[in-house]
């Protein structure tokens, strides 16, 4: 009875350690936000497939900083701040510096992490049926779980 009671109490901190935080970045109630890097054009800083978080509204000359753009968010290192506000970014794996200047308004922050590989989760739970997936796995890993302890309980009974 206790093993069970702990069981379910460390299922469900488990569920609350990573629903929390991820209801707060979806929310945007976090200062922190997760993209996922999908080019090489940070290589090798930051692999493709990786995520970056950001903390929103830090960032400075020689970090690598993720803004928006017209095709969506970019996450590149900030070069150069011009006299007129605007600034300059770069890939790390590109030859040149980005086409054209970022104003402060489009920056998003800086990047204070990038876990590699991390991206493709973050892709696949994104997706509503690698979502059901992983609640189905959890469902399944429960059930064996209590199939396993009841087996056990009845073995502890015969003897």
């Amino acid at each position: 009875m206790i093993r069970a009671v702990a069981k379910s109490t460390l299922l469900a901190a488990l569920c609350i350690l990573f629903l929390v935080p991820a209801v707060l970045m979806a929310t945007g109630y976090a200062r922190y936000k997760v993209f996922v890097v999908s080019t090489g054009s940070m290589s090798p800083s930051i692999s493709p497939n990786s995520a970056v978080i950001v903390e929103q509204g830090v960032y400075k000359v020689g970090q690598t900083i993720s803004f928006m753009t017209v095709n969506g968010v970019v996450t590149h290192r900030l070069v150069e701040r011009k006299s007129d506000g605007t600034m300059v970014t770069k890939g790390d794996a590109n030859a040149t510096v980005d086409p054209g200047t970022i104003t402060p308004a489009n920056v998003i922050g800086g990047v204070i992490a990038a876990p590699p590989l991390v991206g493709y989760l973050l892709m696949f739970l994104k997706n509503p049926l690698g979502i059901a997936s992983v609640v189905l796995a959890m469902v399944c890993v429960w059930l064996a779980a209590s199939v396993i302890a009841q087996r056990r309980e009845q073995r502890q009974v015969q003897v």
